[in-house]
């Protein structure tokens, strides 16, 4: 038996193999419990970019990041979501690329068709993206069953929102024999974004029932619909830097401006970069 040196007693004197154990096991659990969130989701690089027509080819999804079992937001909060919805995920150098496929067996409602109408109204599934992980701000692109879109940036954690906010971003939705799909195409290029290897961005996705005025999320439940504080995990993107845009502002030569100070008030000049 191996006895503490005289003076100290017996509970100061740890072995080094069990301290490099016990760390080990937090490490393991830690590794464990990030494997385990059922929120998170790795990023899957798409071989070939998939059509945006509405349409969930099998063979162009195959092998996407999968999310589905959505958890109500409202009327029942934190309540499994009585109609089955299930989010397909990819990337590639340009662009994220998101499917929906929403299982209905009733007829579905949307009448809005003016670009950033109230969707909430409509049957419609939404896009929640934390570009910077921040977990406070993001992005928001939603689409009805019509085709209309929708976007709008988010701030303080859902509180603050800016629908005025336009982006140019591809979808296209498709009724189908178990209710209705979506796909969408988002350019790097029209978002601001935290670029590197492993990056992670926060993510969510939602879908909204007009007929029973169910909204659901895939990570949940959310105790405000904008909370990006709760949204899941996108992990492992490797994305460029965004390109540096350049703005023109067009400005008179010299002569130029002596000339149309010669033509008087009622004469104008434009000139085009």
């Amino acid at each position: 038996m191996c006895l503490p040196p005289r003076g100290r007693p017996c509970w100061r004197v740890v072995p080094r193999t069990i301290c490099l154990a016990v760390l080990a096991l937090l490490m393991a659990r830690s590794t464990y419990a990030q494997a385990a969130d059922p929120f998170v989701i790795a990023a899957v690089r798409a071989t070939s970019p998939p059509a945006i027509d509405g349409v969930v080819d099998e063979r162009e999804w195959e092998g996407a990041a999968r999310g589905e079992r959505f958890i109500q937001f409202e009327p029942t909060r934190g309540a499994a979501s009585n109609f089955e919805t299930v989010v397909m995920v990819f990337y590639d150098e340009g662009h994220l690329y998101v499917a929906f496929q929403a299982w209905d067996a009733e007829p579905l409602m949307s009448q809005m068709t003016q670009r950033d109408a109230d969707l909430w109204n409509d049957d419609s599934v939404q896009i929640y993206l934390d570009s910077f992980y921040d977990r406070r701000s993001g992005y928001m692109f939603m689409t009805n069953v019509l085709g209309t879109q929708a976007d709008g940036r988010v701030a303080e954690d859902g509180v603050s929102v800016d629908n005025a906010w336009d982006a140019a971003w591809q979808s296209a939705t498709r009724t189908t024999a178990f209710g209705w799909s979506a796909e969408f195409a988002i350019p790097f290029s029209s978002i601001k974004y935290a670029s590197g290897e492993s990056t992670t961005w926060g993510i969510n996705f939602s879908r909204t029932r007009r007929r029973t005025f169910e909204r659901s999320y895939w990570a949940g439940p959310v105790d405000h619909w904008g909370r990006m504080s709760q949204a899941g995990s996108l992990v492992g993107l490797n994305v460029a830097p965004p390109a540096r845009r350049h703005q023109f502002i067009p400005t008179l030569c010299r002569a130029a401006r002596k000339a149309a100070h010669r033509l008087g008030p009622s004469a104008s000049t434009s000139v085009t970069p």
